[in-house]
């Protein structure tokens, strides 16, 4: 086989596992998410302009909207977090049990995008479709036995942060909010 024929097959092996891996971890169509947490349900918030799934199983805890802002929070089963008082007086939360979702929404440009605090890692990446940066946070002395992340994308003239916490023991935490964003589509 002469070296043009064998870069031709090599391509063609990469496209296909290339195709294969896209299609395994496009996510977008809820699947993702059901293969982690089972039954889903949709949540269209009109106020955010968007939809998205949550499991079936989480209890949504505040939708709130204005001209300005909208803001959506959802909680696990038995999501726990506790307030404490630190040494000095300040307070200081401790996530006992579960996970909780928040989506806010604000008018602007992307260029209006705050970073949030104390962000140990971040990377452009794509969910679903969905340009953003995905950050992973260091919850510092105010938040102990949790994993922080969030997620910022602007859309239609609105910037979004998703954040998402964790208590250390609750499984699959990271996949499941992943999955959670994969599923977001605006409306019309």
């Amino acid at each position: 086989m002469d070296s043009t024929k064998k870069n031709i097959l090599v391509l063609c092996i990469i496209l296909f596992l290339g195709a294969i891996l896209f299609l395994v971890f496009r996510g977008g169509d809820g699947r993702s998410l059901e293969k982690i947490v089972g039954e889903t349900k949709q949540i269209s918030i009109q106020e955010l302009g968007i939809t998205f799934l949550i499991p079936t199983d989480w209890e949504e805890k505040m939708k709130t909207g204005g001209a300005v802002g909208a803001f959506f929070s959802a909680q696990s089963p038995g999501f726990s977090a506790l307030m404490l008082t630190r040494d000095d007086g300040k307070p200081k939360f401790q996530y006992a049990n579960g996970a909780i979702l928040n989506i806010d929404a604000r008018e602007g440009t992307p260029e209006d995008v705050k970073k949030p605090p104390r962000v140990r890692t971040e990377e452009q990446i794509s969910l679903g479709g969905i340009q953003g940066i995905y950050y992973i946070l260091d919850p510092g002395d105010t938040i102990e036995n949790a994993s922080l992340y969030a997620f910022s994308f602007s859309s239609n003239g609105r910037n979004f942060m998703a954040s998402f916490g964790k208590s250390n023991d609750y499984e699959k935490g990271e996949d499941i909010f992943r999955a959670i964003l994969s599923t977001i589509r605006f409306q019309k």
